[in-house]
């Protein structure tokens, strides 16, 4: 047991060592945009001054307002839905209000007020805005009731990525007291740690966790599976003071999820391409402020030069202050000191100050993730304008939706499963999908300009059709209407419920065609009957007239 603390200590130590430079850059980083995060080289005090370097807070206010996007934009109200992503499944409507349903109960065990799904996210979008990286866990609580999500500093955490460049070997550093140590763990306590509790309880122990695949340790067959059974990876805690393990227990999965935004190379970190952009911009604009504060401050309080035989003490400016001077006879005040003019032109330092704003401004892509007014806009009009936000944002939402919500939700989504979630949804599933994948699809800004252009593209398809059906009728039959209806429907923000199921739908087709033939029938029917009476009638008229040879 000493061997694995010391092999995983060990390799521990080299992580965190290979990411070091990493968390210079982040510390600088931070101290420009996000100081609330600037302990990546330093510790905070109770009571520091987070900001006490910066001479003005565009950049925070730049990061707070993109950090906030995430959610704001992109996790409101049914902001996923679970899907197969094999087309002819999901839209046959009994699958879709089943898989609505499970989307439904998976939301539900989110927003869970004991899951802490908002505040973690909330925390993440943050690091993943400022430093591209944050790290996410889902867990499980102590009685396997409901999820808890927790987010970590990346600063604590150091991985390893397998050959596919996933994340599968983690390690995070998880300082505890002596007294949560005996708590958690008295029967693999050290005798040192059982030491320290009785004596001082808050002292501080070096616990680190380990989560990495089982068939990294080197452990036997048979001691593997005693200890993990089946499972894929093990989490394991160790005492880094005293290289002992204090517990190790199996994971069916990974239940890290560390999203990159950008990568660089070959690290394992991710970069944020808003602050990397941003950084230099950041910096000058933190040294024109500065010189704009200083030149102001002499243009209120000009400095003052002085004949050092005259000026013995300070000049004291101040209201009510009094300065005593040693002139000689004859000798004027006014020629003994001299108030120096401001130099330079200040309007220059404003100008670059407001080109260094923009630039930030930009950097953090605030003049773009807006959606465009498109009320008084035509059909054409509106498809363009929302083909360029899609353009847009595009670098900023994909890789959310690709890198931090898919993984976070798959992984969520298994562990709901294992907790029992979907207990009751599982005897009404379906055939089709018994035996495939559940995968989650996003509504966000860009899905609403899908939508959009679906609805629009009805609706002018509507108008053509209508005015073409003026010189030929059979331009009707060249479109499904009914497929083209359920996806201007389906983009318009539609219900699964709302759509009927297909054998109801067939069945009533059927229904319309029969009730047709039997009304066209009857009209046949009551023409026959109307000739025939004609007929009869005719003959009458024809008999007293004389006219038939009866």
């Amino acid at each position: 047991m000493q061997d694995i603390a010391n092999r995983l200590k060990n390799t521990g130590d080299t992580l965190f060592n290979k990411k070091s430079e990493w968390d210079e850059l982040c510390q600088e980083i931070a101290e420009h945009f996000h100081p609330l995060r600037a302990d990546f080289t330093t510790s905070f005090n109770l009571g520091t001054d987070f900001q006490t370097d910066l001479m003005e807070s565009t950049g925070v206010q730049a990061r707070e307002t993109l950090g906030n996007a995430p959610n704001a934009m992109l996790r409101q109200g049914n902001w996923f839905r679970a899907h197969t992503g094999i087309e002819t499944i999901d839209d046959v409507p009994t699958n879709e209000k089943w898989l609505e349903k499970a989307t439904k109960r998976f939301r539900q065990a989110l927003y869970d007020r004991r899951a802490n799904f908002v505040g973690a996210t909330i925390e993440a979008d943050h690091d993943w805005v400022t430093f591209g990286n944050p790290v996410l866990c889902v867990q499980t609580d102590s009685g396997r009731e409901h999820l808890i999500f927790k987010a970590y500093h990346p600063r604590d955490c150091a991985w390893m990525e397998n050959e596919r460049g996933e994340v599968d070997h983690l390690h995070r550093k998880a300082p505890m007291t002596a007294r949560a140590i005996m708590k958690r763990y008295p029967k693999t306590a050290h005798d040192t740690v059982k030491q320290l509790a009785t004596e001082d309880g808050s002292k501080h122990v070096q616990v680190r966790q380990v989560v990495l695949p089982v068939d990294e340790l080197n452990y036997d067959k048979d001691d593997r599976r005693k200890k993990f059974g089946d499972n894929e990876f093990a989490s394991i805690y160790i005492d880094c003071d005293n290289s002992v393990v204090l517990s190790e227990s199996g994971l069916k999965r990974f239940n890290f999820v560390v999203p990159r935004a950008r990568r660089a190379g070959r690290f394992p970190q991710g970069f944020s391409p808003m602050t990397v952009v941003a950084l230099p911009d950041s910096r000058s604009l933190q040294v024109v402020t500065e010189t704009l504060l200083e030149t102001g401050e002499k243009a209120v309080d000009t400095p003052i030069l002085g004949n050092a035989n005259v000026f013995r003490d300070n000049l004291n400016f101040y209201a009510g202050g009094f300065t005593s001077v040693d002139l000689g006879e004859g000798t004027k005040l006014s020629d003994q000191v001299m108030q120096l003019p401001p130099s330079g032109d200040f309007n220059v330092g404003l100008r670059m100050q407001e080109d260094y704003r923009r630039m930030i401004h930009e950097a953090f892509l605030l003049n773009k993730l807006f959606l465009p007014n498109v009320r008084e806009m035509t059909a054409f009009e509106t498809a363009q304008r929302m083909e360029e936000f899609r353009r847009a944002a595009l670098p900023f939402f994909g890789p959310i939706e690709a890198e931090y919500h898919s993984p976070l939700l798959d992984v969520s989504f298994d562990m709901a499963l294992e907790l029992g979630i979907f207990k009751d949804l599982i005897s009404e599933m379906p055939d089709e999908l018994q035996d495939v994948d559940v995968i989650f699809d996003f509504e966000s800004p860009l899905r609403e300009v899908d939508g959009a252009k679906n609805l629009a593209a009805f609706k002018e398809g509507l108008q053509i059709t209508a005015a073409a059906a003026q010189v030929d009728q059979s331009v009707t039959k060249s479109i499904d209407w009914s497929k083209a209806y359920d996806d201007a429907m389906r983009g318009a923000g539609a219900k699964a419920e709302w759509f009927s199921d297909e054998d109801q739908v067939q069945d009533d087709k059927q229904a319309d065609k029969a009730l047709q033939a039997i009304e066209q029938a009857a009209v046949l029917a009551n023409s026959g009957a109307q000739v025939t009476q004609n007929v009869a009638e005719a003959e009458m008229a024809a008999q007293e007239a004389g006219l038939n040879a009866a």
